[in-house]
């Protein structure tokens, strides 16, 4: 019993240790032998319990998944408007980057998989997905009209979250992410780009066109 509570704390050591390389550094960057000291344990205890370096990431991966979906499992439990849920969506991401190194170092890990068949998204794009989907339909709320539009939300998270991993990984100050993903979605609900871009790209006249000046003259 006591060797077999060892292993375990063992094992739970190495997985911590492992995220934060795989943080820091990506998967070709990350050495075991640092792993092992920061684990405080031996090369020996690493390959016992993961043979592979592979299989040490993937070890990370499912310990930043899960602790994702259980994050953001109550979108999903509790109605609310499909697009809301989509904002709470990214907002709860962008915390758990922040405070969760291994939910990180899931991220890195999944970016830097190669493509191919075996590729799978990272956890929270698929309960993204889930969200869009229930916002199309217009089951809980606001409807999103068409699947372009779903597909254009979903590219617009991706990129929104993009940003925010990156920027938490450039070392910005605690929980300013977070709220400055709250600052733009602000922005886009109130419409001011909407209105910026209608006015700017509506001109008075055909001679205010870019080549056009000349022709009228």
């Amino acid at each position: 019993m006591v060797r077999q509570l060892r292993a375990e704390q063992t094992r739970h050591a190495l997985i911590a240790a492992a995220a934060e390389e795989f943080d820091r550094h990506g998967y070709a960057g990350t050495s075991l032998s640092r792993i092992c000291r920061t684990a405080g344990t031996t090369m020996g205890a690493l390959t016992f319990h993961f043979p592979a370096k592979g299989d040490l990431a993937d070890a990370v991966r499912a310990a930043g998944d899960a602790a994702t979906l259980t994050a953001l499992r109550p979108l999903s439990a509790v109605p609310r408007p499909g697009i809301q849920a989509v904002i709470d969506l990214t907002l709860e991401l962008a915390l758990l980057l922040e405070r969760d190194v291994t939910v990180r170092a899931a991220g890195r890990l999944a970016q830097e998989q190669t493509a191919g068949p075996a590729r799978r998204p990272a956890e929270w794009v698929c309960v993204l997905r889930a969200l869009l989907e229930r916002a199309r339909a217009g089951t809980d709320g606001i409807r999103v009209p068409c699947d372009g539009e779903v597909r254009d939300m979903e590219l617009l998270v991706a990129y929104l979250m993009a940003g925010a991993e990156a920027s938490v990984r450039s070392g910005a100050e605690g929980g300013s992410v977070s709220r400055e993903l709250r600052a733009l979605w602000a922005f886009l609900a109130c419409g001011r780009l909407h209105a910026a871009l209608a006015e700017n790209s509506a001109p008075t006249d055909d001679a205010s066109l870019p080549g056009n000046a000349d022709a009228a003259r």
